[in-house]
């Protein structure tokens, strides 16, 4: 959609270059994901006890829902308590296709989690970890709440399996030679 055309308007009417004006685009279109994505927990586990932790609920928080607690911590480092809860916690991911930071904490703390991505968990790994992500299709939050409801044991323990095979699959080595790669590519199409 973002053809050169469509940039080079872009970019005029916001009177930026093309880096700032891509950066934009993503931290916009980021906010409205992760919002529909709320939005999706707050009204698939509308009776489920729910304690919501960041900034961003507000106009969830206005509905007054009892079930539903919202909380704030003031710094990253001020939220490891959420990964000492029995059930896990539910990640409302601005990404689709990788994992979000708060699901890997979880993952580094033997956490449990439910996140909100389309991940291609069996393509990567080779086994099914499908009741870890939720995609927004009507039921499928619900019925891995449920799950996890009912036995946050084996949950933590898929959960943990799913660490074990990840980290296993995809080592922080691995990604810091990626990322190497890749800066030298845009290094060497940049000239420098």
């Amino acid at each position: 959609m973002l053809d050169a055309e469509t940039m080079a308007i872009l970019c005029d009417d916001l009177e930026n270059d093309e880096l700032v004006v891509r950066v934009h685009l993503h931290m916009l279109l980021d906010k409205i994901h992760r919002n529909t994505v709320s939005e999706h927990v707050v009204n698939e586990l509308a009776d489920v006890p729910l304690k919501v932790y960041g900034r961003g609920w507000e106009r969830f928080e206005g509905r007054r829902n009892p079930r539903h607690e919202f909380l704030s911590f003031d710094a990253m480092s001020d939220n490891s308590f959420q990964y000492a809860s029995r059930y896990g916690i539910l990640d409302a991911a601005p990404i689709h296709d990788s994992l979000h930071d708060r699901t890997v904490r979880a993952m580094g703390n033997g956490a449990g989690f439910l996140m909100g991505s389309d991940w291609s968990y069996e393509t990567f790994l080779g086994s099914d970890y499908g009741n870890l992500f939720f995609d927004g299709s009507p039921g499928a939050l619900r019925a891995r709440a449920e799950r996890v409801m009912q036995s946050p044991e084996d949950h933590r323990a898929l959960c943990r399996d799913f660490a074990q095979q990840y980290k296993r699959n995809f080592s922080l080595f691995n990604f810091t030679k990626y990322f190497e790669g890749m800066s030298d590519m845009i290094r060497t199409r940049a000239g420098g």
